[in-house]
C-alpha cells in the first residue's frame, strides 16, 4: 500500500539508498495520486538526487493538492533555497544533513 511505499521511500533515503528512494515514492503515487505525501516523499528523493528541477515539479504537486502541508512547504522551501544558490547536486555533508530531516516526528505521520 502507498503507505508501506512512503515509509520505505524515508528510510531508503535516511540510509543513502536514493534510487530506491525514489523508486518507493513513485510506488507509492501510482495507487493514490492525489495523496500528498507521496509527492513529497519524491520531491525528496529527487532533491538528494541533485534533480531538482524535477524535485520543484513534485511538491508543487503536493502543494497544489494541499497547500497548508507543513512537510511540502519545508521541502519546498528548501528546494527553492538550493535552486537560488544553484548548487546542482547536494555536496556529501549536505546531504548528511538532508537526510537528517527524516528524523523529524512529522515525517512519519500519515
Amino acid at each position: 500500500n502507498e503507505t508501506l511505499y512512503a515509509n520505505r521511500s524515508a528510510v531508503r533515503a535516511k540510509l543513502g539508498k536514493l534510487a530506491e528512494a525514489l523508486s518507493d515514492a513513485d510506488k507509492c503515487i501510482e495507487p493514490k495520486p492525489e495523496w500528498v505525501r507521496g509527492h513529497t516523499r519524491r520531491a525528496q528523493a529527487l532533491q538528494s538526487l541533485g534533480r531538482l528541477e524535477e524535485a520543484e515539479a513534485a511538491v508543487e504537486q503536493a502543494l497544489q493538492r494541499d497547500g497548508n502541508d507543513a512537510m511540502s512547504q519545508q521541502v519546498a522551501e528548501s528546494i527553492s533555497r538550493q535552486l537560488a544558490a544553484d548548487q546542482g547536486p547536494v555536496p556529501e555533508d549536505a546531504l548528511l544533513s538532508l537526510v537528517g530531516m527524516f528524523n523529524e516526528p512529522a515525517l512519519w505521520e500519515v
